[in-house]
Order: structure tokens, then C-alpha cells, then sequence
């Protein structure tokens, strides 16, 4: 992995990383307090935590070896899909919203 590509996965992680943890509150109680939401928000963290060190030490070295480039690539598809799970919560909450709005008339 060269120098370049470290640098555009270093600018993606805290955005991934702000994201799992910032948007974390807009999930519904119920759905927040489930062991899976945990977990993945946990391993979102950590994974997107470690991707950020690796693909910032890869832009000071001038770029990864590749056994450091597969494990940093490894790093952001476990942090996207952390994101993807959150961004279904969230579209979660908004609809159980809506149907108690709904049960409510």
C-alpha cells in the first residue's frame, strides 16, 4: 500500500470513527442496550482506532508492507460495516418512531 492511498483511509477513519460513536445516541434505548449494538460499536471503535494508527504510521514510512496494507484494508471494511449497523439502528429507531406515532391515532 502506498503513501497515498495511507493517506486517504487516515482522513476516513476518525470521520468512520466520530460517526460509530457520535451517532450512537440517536439509536433508540431498546435497540442501543442489545448486546449486538454494543459489540459492533465496540469493534467499530477499536478497528477504526487501529486502522487510523496504521494507515498514519504507512504515510510517515512512505507507505505499508503488504501484510500491514491487507490488515489496514481489514481494518476499514470492519469499521464500515460497524457504520452500516449503526445506520440501520438509527433507520430502525426512525420507523419504530413512526409506527407508535401511528398506534397512537
Amino acid at each position: 500500500m502506498n503513501a497515498d492511498t495511507c493517506a486517504v483511509l487516515a482522513s476516513i477513519f476518525p470521520i468512520v470513527l466520530l460517526t460509530i460513536v457520535l451517532e450512537r445516541r440517536g439509536i433508540h434505548l431498546n435497540l442501543r442496550g442489545k448486546p449486538l449494538f454494543r459489540y459492533v460499536a465496540l469493534l467499530g471503535a477499536a478497528f477504526s482506532l487501529a486502522g487510523l494508527a496504521t494507515s498514519v504510521i504507512g504515510v510517515q514510512l512512505g507507505g505499508l508492507a503488504p501484510l500491514a496494507g491487507w490488515a489496514t484494508w481489514l481494518f476499514a471494511g470492519i469499521s464500515l460495516i460497524a457504520l452500516a449497523v449503526n445506520i440501520l439502528g438509527i433507520l430502525a429507531t426512525g420507523e419504530n418512531e413512526d409506527d407508535a406515532e401511528l398506534a397512537d391515532r
